[in-house]
């Protein structure tokens, strides 16, 4: 039987893809990336500490009163129970869980190195080196809520709704390398986009179709398939940074959506208007 570690942080999505790879297999261990590096002495003086807590806060309240005003609060809760159902909520199965500090990769290849794993599932972590990924005997593989290599990085189903480029919204899963989603391909998918979706529910569709590629690769590996992944199209594409991704550009994104964006997708698509990129749709094994 395959040995399978999910290398990943905690998020709703995150607990979803867990619970539906140990459908398929029982996991030998999960290690989440925490939000947190390791705690630092703070040498500054106390009205200094007071400032920068006030900016925290600042910030923070600033984002949830947007959050707030625009409805996407609700929006992303009632999301997560319309894709996900019930199983974003908490690991159903007794699971190994080990936490190690934000980019703390060492920590994380020790815990590896105890007993390597022949696949390490990665999910939402930041950018693992090769030291680490190299520890699975098979294949250390990702989840990129993108359709690369024409959107790379991060939020990218915001920026395709921005775009009004629906028809170019998916997932891929690759190896993971060194350049930003831009490892070997093993599959792309587009998830159903329908009528009453939003920002919220297509961007958690990609990752609940991430899940269920995971699963079909782990089956196709039990059954004595091999990985035959292919090298990413050499053509100018987006690489979106998280800091990309302003208050005002979710703002735009929000707007957009409720004021029909969805709708005229689909009435594009109906009309055979839409003018999706080819993609490796097809598991690549052997």
């Amino acid at each position: 039987m395959l040995s399978v570690v999910v290398l990943t942080r905690t998020a709703p999505g995150a607990t979803f893809l867990i619970n539906r790879v140990q459908d398929v297999i029982g996991l030998q261990k999960v290690i989440y990336e925490s939000w947190d590096g390791p705690p630092e002495p703070d040498t500054r003086s106390k009205l200094e500490r007071l400032r920068g807590e006030y900016k925290s806060y600042k910030r923070y309240y600033h984002k949830r009163i947007h959050e707030e005003v625009n409805g996407s609060r609700v929006l992303d809760l009632a999301a997560r129970d319309t894709v996900f159902g019930h199983r974003w909520n908490e690991i159903e199965a007794p699971t190994n869980v080990v936490e190690v500090f934000d980019r703390d990769w060492d920590a994380a290849l020790a815990e590896l190195e105890l007993d390597p794993p022949d696949l390490i599932l990665v999910f939402g972590t930041g950018l693992i080196p090769a030291y680490v990924t190299e520890v699975a005997k098979l294949a250390c593989i990702n989840i990129h809520t993108g359709l690369s290599p024409h959107y790379r990085g991060q939020n990218c189903t915001h920026f395709c709704v921005i775009n009004e480029d629906f028809e170019n919204i998916g997932v891929t899963v690759h190896l993971v390398r060194n350049a930003i989603d831009g490892g070997e391909i093993l599959v792309q998918r587009r998830p159903h986009i329908e009528e009453g979706d939003n920002e919220f529910t297509i961007n958690m569709k990609n990752q609940r179709l991430g899940a269920e590629i995971y699963c079909e690769i782990i089956e196709a590996l039990e059954a004595g398939k091999r990985l035959n992944p292919q090298i990413q199209a050499k053509e100018v594409g987006l690489l979106l940074m998280n800091r990309a991704l302003t208050q005002g550009h979710k703002s735009l994104v929000r707007t957009l959506v409720k004021d029909g964006a969805v709708e005229r997708y689909l009435a594009r698509a109906a009309k055979n208007k839409t003018r999706p990129k080819a993609i490796i749709d097809e598991l690549q094994v052997v």
